[in-house]
């Protein structure tokens, strides 16, 4: 999971790093960045436009036990 990534600087690592057998959220909470973090990284990582504080009803919707790790940069 990473939570609000902006522009994608870590999501832009997460890519080229993370196996593509993971499941990964990436949730950021200003539309104006949605489109170009779909865009660039749309066919791998699930790109919700929506709040942190929600993280866990993502979580459940999705049926996953646990979450292995959450990555932010958020101040």
């Amino acid at each position: 999971v990473e939570l609000g990534p902006g522009t994608g600087c870590f999501t832009r690592e997460l890519y080229a790093n993370v196996p593509e057998t993971c499941n990964v959220i990436v949730i950021e909470l200003n539309p104006d960045y949605i489109p170009h973090l779909r865009s660039a990284y749309g066919d791998r990582f699930e790109i919700i436009q929506g709040s942190a504080v929600d993280l866990d009803a993502y979580v459940e919707e999705r049926g996953w036990p646990r979450i292995d790790l959450i990555v932010s940069g958020l101040p």
